[in-house]
């Protein structure tokens, strides 16, 4: 229904107040603001991502430590993403920032998948976190460990790096449930009513 449309209904029901309801903007807004929406979603993703992945982070330097190791030897591992193995010779600032790039970027593809289904429970998005976590393990270091060039992660334990996948998958879906849109859809203003005679 066209302004236009709505004055000339005003103005047969005897309004002389010349105001007259804009209700074709409001699609427009609309649309613009999941438009809004869901480019803030994706964005919240990659930061998300980000601090997963610090999370992950945290975690492998704990299981290290205790393990004797030194603090800095995941880092030289992921390292070889870019540098190639061995592990021994890698860069730990590259290791840093190749982990926290693709953590980010991680972040960025779960909430692209998840844009269209945003609005769904808060433990369906949590489940997604984990099942994603489970499903970068099985890529990272079940089917890409077997190339040459990721022959540094043969060595890593298993089972302690499905767990931190699916520790990174968990934080990440919980970090996504804070962008989660509140349910229900948002109230568009009353029209004016036409005067009663």
């Amino acid at each position: 229904m066209s302004a236009q449309h709505i004055r000339h209904e005003s103005d047969r029901s005897g309004d002389d107040s010349g105001a007259t309801t804009r209700v074709s903007d409001q699609p427009d807004r609309t649309r613009g603001e999941r438009r809004r929406g869901a480019v803030g979603w994706v964005l919240w993703g990659l930061l998300s991502g980000f601090l997963a992945g610090v999370a992950f982070i945290a975690l492998q330097a704990w299981y290290v430590m205790v393990g004797g190791g030194g603090v800095l030897t995941s880092f030289r591992t992921v390292a070889t993403l870019v540098e190639g193995p061995p592990p021994g010779s890698a860069t730990v600032w590259v290791g840093m920032l190749v982990h926290l790039v693709v953590a980010a970027g991680l972040g960025l593809v779960f909430a692209a998948l998840l844009a269209p289904l945003r609005r769904r429970s808060a433990g369906w998005l949590a489940w997604a976190g984990l099942l994603y976590g489970a499903a970068v393990y099985v890529v990272d270091l079940q089917i890409l460990r077997v190339v040459p060039w990721f022959s540094a992660f043969l060595g890593t334990n298993q089972a302690f790096e499905a767990a931190a996948h699916l520790v990174f998958g968990a934080v990440l879906g919980a970090l996504t449930l804070l962008a989660k849109p509140r349910s229900g859809r948002p109230r568009l203003p009353d029209s004016p009513s036409a005067p009663m005679s």
